[in-house]
């Protein structure tokens, strides 16, 4: 039994809603329009995230090699290929001063597409 406030939905769902709500509520419509057309910081940042990041722990797990099982292997490589969390994108960026419209359609972009390639655990029988 999930409980009455069904942690599935309410923290992945809900929480994930109600921080970029609650962040864009914050900001300027006209900050968060020209962060979004920012292509060459989105590039750069989601380059990093998506190919640079992912080439180093390839690196680094091949250099291993069978020093570290096949499953730690899989594990490092799939985790980074994950983009970060919204509520530390948003916290941290704020905490530190830096540009938050940016963070937020950084986020957004990273994270919208991220659950269709991710791989999902069979379902036991």
């Amino acid at each position: 039994m999930a409980g009455f406030f069904r942690p599935e939905l309410t923290v992945a769902w809900g929480a994930t809603c109600g921080i970029f709500f609650l962040s864009g509520l914050t900001l300027p419509t006209s900050e968060l329009a020209a962060a979004a057309f920012r292509v060459r910081e989105h590039a750069a940042i989601q380059g990093v995230n998506l190919a640079v990041l992912p080439a180093i722990m390839w690196s680094v797990t091949t250099l291993l090699g069978a020093r570290i099982s096949a499953t730690l292997r899989a594990g490092l490589l799939a985790m980074s290929a994950l983009p970060t969390t919204v509520n530390m994108c948003v916290a941290l960026t704020r905490s530190a001063g830096g540009n938050e419209a940016l963070t937020l359609t950084l986020t957004l972009t990273l994270s919208s597409p991220s659950p269709s390639p991710s791989p999902s655990p069979s379902p036991s029988p």
